[in-house]
């Protein structure tokens, strides 16, 4: 079971409630779009694998277990493709590209339509 995601600049926990909590938080850390972002990481799955070969330069991401086992995973890149490599199995997974900011980032709030206000009506 998935209980921390450690991505560059925002890490997630899953608390014993079952919610998931985001620092730094943000107005855009709302319990639904983070357990959006926790659902994607655990749905992702790679086009196709390769031998990584020798551990790329990039950005780390750290993925705890429940019982405190960690992973750990390096953005190669996201152009063509989102590739992530990991330096334990030495393997490069490729995923769609457009997995990428579904992962690393969390949803922007919608916008509110033209001509509405995102504050609620004053009595």
């Amino acid at each position: 079971e998935l209980v921390g995601i450690a991505l560059p600049g925002l890490s997630l926990s899953k608390g014993e409630d079952g919610s998931w909590k985001a620092e730094p938080a943000s107005a855009a850390a709302t319990p639904a779009a983070l357990a959006k972002l926790a659902e994607g990481w655990k749905a992702a799955s790679a086009m196709w694998n390769e031998a990584g070969g020798e551990e790329p330069q990039g950005q780390g991401l750290r993925f705890t277990l429940k019982g405190g086992a960690q992973r750990e995973l390096v953005v190669v890149g996201t152009e063509p493709q989102f590739s992530l490599y990991s330096p334990t199995a030495k393997i490069r997974y490729q995923l769609s590209k457009a997995l990428a900011e579904e992962l690393l980032q969390l949803p922007k709030p919608a916008e509110p339509p033209v001509g509405k206000s995102a504050e609620p009506p004053k009595s």
